[in-house]
Protein backbone atom coordinates (compact mmCIF):
# COMPACT_ATOMS: atom_id res chain seq x y z
CA UNK A 1 0.00 0.00 0.00
CA UNK A 2 1.76 2.81 0.82
CA UNK A 3 5.04 3.31 -1.39
CA UNK A 4 3.30 0.08 -1.98
CA UNK A 5 4.10 -1.95 1.07
CA UNK A 6 5.86 -1.58 4.20
CA UNK A 7 8.67 -3.28 5.63
CA UNK A 8 9.68 -6.73 7.20
CA UNK A 9 12.52 -9.45 7.19
CA UNK A 10 16.31 -8.49 9.16
CA UNK A 11 19.54 -9.09 8.33
CA UNK A 12 20.30 -10.72 11.59
CA UNK A 13 17.53 -13.18 12.88
CA UNK A 14 14.98 -12.36 14.88
CA UNK A 15 13.70 -14.49 18.18
CA UNK A 16 9.81 -14.43 16.92
CA UNK A 17 9.55 -14.18 12.79
CA UNK A 18 13.45 -15.38 11.69
CA UNK A 19 13.11 -17.14 8.21
CA UNK A 20 13.30 -20.81 10.16
CA UNK A 21 9.91 -19.99 11.29
CA UNK A 22 8.96 -20.64 7.55
CA UNK A 23 9.43 -24.59 7.24
CA UNK A 24 6.41 -25.17 9.91
CA UNK A 25 3.88 -22.28 8.74
CA UNK A 26 0.51 -23.02 8.07
CA UNK A 27 -0.35 -22.84 4.28
CA UNK A 28 0.10 -19.42 3.02
CA UNK A 29 -2.89 -16.82 3.54
CA UNK A 30 -3.56 -16.03 -0.31
CA UNK A 31 -3.99 -17.88 -3.50
CA UNK A 32 -1.90 -17.44 -6.71
CA UNK A 33 -4.08 -14.86 -8.84
CA UNK A 34 -5.13 -13.51 -6.40
CA UNK A 35 -5.71 -9.39 -7.11
CA UNK A 36 -6.21 -6.99 -4.53
CA UNK A 37 -7.39 -3.10 -5.73
CA UNK A 38 -7.01 -0.09 -3.73
CA UNK A 39 -8.38 3.48 -4.05
CA UNK A 40 -6.48 6.18 -2.18
CA UNK A 41 -8.38 9.82 -1.04
CA UNK A 42 -6.74 13.17 0.01
CA UNK A 43 -7.66 15.61 2.53
CA UNK A 44 -6.71 18.64 3.71
CA UNK A 45 -8.61 22.33 4.96
CA UNK A 46 -11.12 22.59 2.12
CA UNK A 47 -10.22 19.38 0.43
CA UNK A 48 -12.69 17.03 1.03
CA UNK A 49 -12.14 13.16 0.09
CA UNK A 50 -10.19 13.79 -3.22
CA UNK A 51 -9.88 10.40 -5.31
CA UNK A 52 -5.93 10.52 -6.30
CA UNK A 53 -4.89 7.33 -6.99
CA UNK A 54 -5.70 3.96 -7.58
CA UNK A 55 -3.58 1.27 -6.23
CA UNK A 56 -2.81 -2.42 -7.31
CA UNK A 57 -1.19 -5.94 -5.64
CA UNK A 58 -1.14 -9.18 -7.52
CA UNK A 59 0.47 -12.33 -6.47
CA UNK A 60 1.55 -15.32 -9.40
CA UNK A 61 2.79 -18.13 -8.08
CA UNK A 62 5.03 -19.64 -11.42
CA UNK A 63 6.26 -23.49 -11.76
CA UNK A 64 10.05 -23.54 -13.47
CA UNK A 65 10.44 -25.99 -16.01
CA UNK A 66 12.67 -29.34 -16.10
CA UNK A 67 15.20 -27.76 -17.57
CA UNK A 68 15.22 -24.67 -15.16
CA UNK A 69 14.72 -26.87 -12.00
CA UNK A 70 17.96 -29.16 -13.67
CA UNK A 71 20.54 -25.47 -13.81
CA UNK A 72 19.53 -24.60 -10.23
CA UNK A 73 15.96 -22.52 -10.53
CA UNK A 74 13.88 -23.62 -9.08
CA UNK A 75 9.61 -22.64 -8.37
CA UNK A 76 8.84 -19.06 -7.47
CA UNK A 77 6.36 -16.16 -6.59
CA UNK A 78 6.18 -12.88 -8.62
CA UNK A 79 4.24 -10.35 -6.36
CA UNK A 80 3.47 -6.77 -8.76
CA UNK A 81 2.34 -3.52 -7.41
CA UNK A 82 1.65 -0.93 -9.45
CA UNK A 83 -0.09 2.67 -8.36
CA UNK A 84 -1.16 5.69 -11.08
CA UNK A 85 -2.35 8.86 -10.48
CA UNK A 86 -5.51 10.03 -10.78
CA UNK A 87 -7.71 13.18 -11.48
CA UNK A 88 -7.84 15.23 -8.48
CA UNK A 89 -3.97 15.17 -7.95
CA UNK A 90 -3.39 16.18 -11.55
CA UNK A 91 -5.71 18.75 -11.39
CA UNK A 92 -5.29 20.32 -8.07
CA UNK A 93 -1.48 19.85 -7.57
CA UNK A 94 0.20 19.35 -11.31
CA UNK A 95 1.64 16.01 -9.93
CA UNK A 96 1.39 12.83 -11.91
CA UNK A 97 2.82 9.43 -11.31
CA UNK A 98 2.85 6.15 -12.32
CA UNK A 99 4.54 3.18 -10.31
CA UNK A 100 5.22 -0.41 -11.13
CA UNK A 101 7.24 -3.05 -8.99
CA UNK A 102 7.96 -6.79 -9.51
CA UNK A 103 9.24 -8.86 -6.82
CA UNK A 104 10.87 -12.37 -7.56
CA UNK A 105 10.53 -14.43 -4.33
CA UNK A 106 11.11 -18.07 -3.28
CA UNK A 107 8.51 -19.99 -2.03
CA UNK A 108 10.05 -21.79 1.08
CA UNK A 109 10.63 -18.40 3.16
CA UNK A 110 9.03 -16.03 1.11
CA UNK A 111 12.91 -14.13 0.69
CA UNK A 112 12.96 -12.03 -2.27
CA UNK A 113 15.76 -12.86 -4.85
CA UNK A 114 14.84 -9.71 -7.47
CA UNK A 115 12.92 -6.55 -7.65
CA UNK A 116 12.33 -4.61 -10.84
CA UNK A 117 10.73 -0.98 -10.47
CA UNK A 118 9.87 1.76 -12.83
CA UNK A 119 9.26 5.13 -11.25
CA UNK A 120 7.13 8.06 -13.18
CA UNK A 121 6.57 11.40 -11.81
CA UNK A 122 6.31 14.21 -14.44
CA UNK A 123 9.58 14.63 -15.73
CA UNK A 124 11.67 11.91 -14.51
CA UNK A 125 11.51 8.50 -15.10
CA UNK A 126 13.53 5.70 -13.57
CA UNK A 127 14.52 2.10 -13.52
CA UNK A 128 15.87 0.05 -11.16
CA UNK A 129 16.69 -3.65 -9.90
CA UNK A 130 17.65 -5.09 -6.73
CA UNK A 131 19.60 -8.98 -7.74
CA UNK A 132 20.93 -10.77 -4.77
CA UNK A 133 24.38 -12.17 -5.81
CA UNK A 134 24.52 -15.43 -4.15
CA UNK A 135 28.50 -15.53 -4.95
CA UNK A 136 29.43 -12.45 -2.80
CA UNK A 137 26.30 -12.43 -0.27
CA UNK A 138 25.52 -8.91 -1.49
CA UNK A 139 22.30 -7.37 -2.88
CA UNK A 140 23.83 -5.62 -6.43
CA UNK A 141 21.31 -1.93 -6.90
CA UNK A 142 20.96 -0.96 -10.06
CA UNK A 143 19.33 2.52 -11.54
CA UNK A 144 19.12 3.88 -14.57
CA UNK A 145 17.83 7.03 -15.57
CA UNK A 146 15.62 6.74 -18.87
CA UNK A 147 15.42 10.16 -19.42
CA UNK A 148 18.86 10.72 -19.73
CA UNK A 149 19.70 7.31 -21.97
CA UNK A 150 23.30 8.33 -22.34
CA UNK A 151 23.91 8.96 -18.50
CA UNK A 152 26.32 5.74 -16.68
CA UNK A 153 23.71 3.26 -14.89
CA UNK A 154 23.93 3.91 -11.15
CA UNK A 155 25.34 0.65 -9.17
CA UNK A 156 25.53 0.08 -5.77
CA UNK A 157 26.44 -3.07 -3.79
CA UNK A 158 24.57 -3.55 -0.17
CA UNK A 159 26.31 -5.80 2.22
CA UNK A 160 23.41 -8.28 3.37
CA UNK A 161 23.38 -11.59 4.74
CA UNK A 162 20.51 -14.01 4.79
CA UNK A 163 16.77 -13.16 3.74
CA UNK A 164 15.75 -9.73 2.70
CA UNK A 165 11.90 -7.93 1.43
CA UNK A 166 11.36 -4.87 -1.13
CA UNK A 167 8.75 -2.92 -0.33
CA UNK A 168 5.93 -5.46 -1.80
CA UNK A 169 7.06 -8.73 -1.30
CA UNK A 170 7.15 -7.30 2.41
CA UNK A 171 3.19 -7.37 2.53
CA UNK A 172 2.51 -10.77 1.62
CA UNK A 173 5.53 -12.06 3.71
CA UNK A 174 3.77 -9.87 6.71
CA UNK A 175 0.51 -11.57 5.99
CA UNK A 176 2.09 -15.13 7.11
CA UNK A 177 3.12 -13.65 10.32
CA UNK A 178 0.89 -14.08 13.92
CA UNK A 179 0.57 -10.46 13.93
CA UNK A 180 -0.93 -10.72 17.68
CA UNK A 181 -1.90 -7.18 19.10
CA UNK A 182 1.24 -6.67 21.76
CA UNK A 183 3.72 -7.46 19.55
CA UNK A 184 6.63 -5.50 18.56
CA UNK A 185 9.41 -5.83 16.44
CA UNK A 186 12.21 -3.56 13.82
CA UNK A 187 12.24 -4.64 10.68
CA UNK A 188 14.30 -3.45 7.27
CA UNK A 189 13.16 -3.08 3.82
CA UNK A 190 15.62 -3.01 0.79
CA UNK A 191 14.98 0.36 -1.19
CA UNK A 192 16.73 2.24 -3.74
CA UNK A 193 19.97 1.33 -2.96
CA UNK A 194 19.72 1.12 1.15
CA UNK A 195 18.40 -1.29 3.85
CA UNK A 196 16.03 0.89 6.20
CA UNK A 197 15.31 -0.39 9.85
CA UNK A 198 11.66 0.49 10.64
CA UNK A 199 9.85 0.05 13.88
CA UNK A 200 6.41 -2.22 13.94
CA UNK A 201 3.92 -2.21 16.37
CA UNK A 202 0.60 -4.20 16.34
CA UNK A 203 -2.00 -2.59 18.46
CA UNK A 204 -5.71 -3.14 19.44
CA UNK A 205 -8.34 -5.11 17.01
CA UNK A 206 -10.85 -2.79 15.64
CA UNK A 207 -14.45 -3.45 13.77
CA UNK A 208 -13.97 -1.98 10.41
CA UNK A 209 -16.94 -1.62 7.82
CA UNK A 210 -14.99 -2.68 4.39
CA UNK A 211 -15.66 -3.35 0.68
CA UNK A 212 -15.66 -7.49 1.80
CA UNK A 213 -18.45 -6.60 4.51
CA UNK A 214 -17.66 -5.53 8.43
CA UNK A 215 -14.70 -7.72 9.80
CA UNK A 216 -12.41 -7.34 12.78
CA UNK A 217 -8.58 -5.78 12.24
CA UNK A 218 -5.73 -5.01 13.33
CA UNK A 219 -4.50 -1.86 13.79
CA UNK A 220 -0.24 -1.99 12.96
CA UNK A 221 2.09 1.09 13.07
CA UNK A 222 5.08 1.32 11.31
CA UNK A 223 7.63 4.38 11.94
CA UNK A 224 8.88 5.05 8.37
CA UNK A 225 8.76 8.62 8.19
CA UNK A 226 12.15 10.62 9.70
CA UNK A 227 16.01 10.60 9.59
CA UNK A 228 17.06 7.40 8.64
CA UNK A 229 13.63 6.19 7.56
CA UNK A 230 12.35 5.21 4.53
CA UNK A 231 10.58 8.82 4.04
CA UNK A 232 13.23 10.60 5.50
CA UNK A 233 12.94 14.25 5.77
CA UNK A 234 9.19 14.18 6.77
CA UNK A 235 7.22 14.15 9.21
CA UNK A 236 4.20 12.13 9.34
CA UNK A 237 2.32 9.01 10.74
CA UNK A 238 1.57 5.60 9.13
CA UNK A 239 -1.39 3.20 10.11
CA UNK A 240 -2.40 -0.41 8.17
CA UNK A 241 -5.22 -2.03 9.35
CA UNK A 242 -5.28 -5.65 8.37
CA UNK A 243 -8.19 -8.22 9.26
CA UNK A 244 -7.73 -10.39 12.13
CA UNK A 245 -8.20 -14.01 10.81
CA UNK A 246 -5.99 -16.75 8.74
CA UNK A 247 -5.91 -14.36 5.65
CA UNK A 248 -4.43 -10.67 7.30
CA UNK A 249 -5.91 -9.24 4.21
CA UNK A 250 -4.67 -5.53 4.59
CA UNK A 251 -8.13 -3.29 4.18
CA UNK A 252 -7.18 0.28 5.48
CA UNK A 253 -4.22 2.11 5.81
CA UNK A 254 -4.09 5.78 6.89
CA UNK A 255 -0.78 8.58 6.14
CA UNK A 256 -1.35 11.96 8.02
CA UNK A 257 1.14 14.00 7.12
CA UNK A 258 1.96 17.99 7.75
CA UNK A 259 -0.73 18.93 5.22
CA UNK A 260 -3.71 16.88 5.66
CA UNK A 261 -4.17 13.12 5.42
CA UNK A 262 -4.22 10.24 2.86
CA UNK A 263 -6.33 7.23 3.26
CA UNK A 264 -6.02 4.01 1.34
CA UNK A 265 -8.76 1.85 1.25
CA UNK A 266 -9.46 -1.70 -0.28
CA UNK A 267 -12.26 -0.84 -3.35
CA UNK A 268 -12.03 -4.87 -4.93
CA UNK A 269 -10.49 -8.55 -4.53
CA UNK A 270 -9.85 -10.20 -7.26
CA UNK A 271 -11.66 -13.37 -8.84
CA UNK A 272 -9.31 -16.09 -7.23
CA UNK A 273 -9.45 -14.19 -3.78
CA UNK A 274 -13.36 -13.78 -4.12
CA UNK A 275 -14.23 -17.57 -3.59
CA UNK A 276 -13.06 -16.60 -0.49
CA UNK A 277 -14.22 -13.49 1.28
CA UNK A 278 -17.26 -15.02 2.71
CA UNK A 279 -14.94 -17.58 4.91
CA UNK A 280 -12.61 -14.84 5.64
CA UNK A 281 -15.76 -12.47 7.16
CA UNK A 282 -17.62 -15.30 9.03
CA UNK A 283 -14.18 -16.27 10.57
CA UNK A 284 -13.98 -12.76 11.67
CA UNK A 285 -17.34 -12.09 13.27
CA UNK A 286 -16.65 -15.39 15.14
CA UNK A 287 -13.50 -14.12 16.45
CA UNK A 288 -15.43 -10.90 16.99
CA UNK A 289 -17.59 -12.14 19.21
CA UNK A 290 -15.51 -14.52 21.16
CA UNK A 291 -13.78 -10.71 22.79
Amino acid sequence: MIALALLWFPASPWPQFNSAARQNAPPLPFETGEELLYEAEYTWFLIRGANIAELRLRGEYTPRSPAQTAEGEGDVWRFSGAAVSKGALASLFGVRFQFSLESTVEPQFLSALRTKKLDERNDRKLESENVYDHGTGRIIYTERDLKNPTQPAKVVPIRFSGSWQDIVSVLYFARTLPLKPGDSFEVPVVDSGKVYQIPIRVREREKLETTIGDVWAVRIEADVFGEDRLLGGKKGELVVWVTDDARHIPVKARVNLKRGRLDIKLSRMGAQASKQEAGANRKGEEQGGEQ
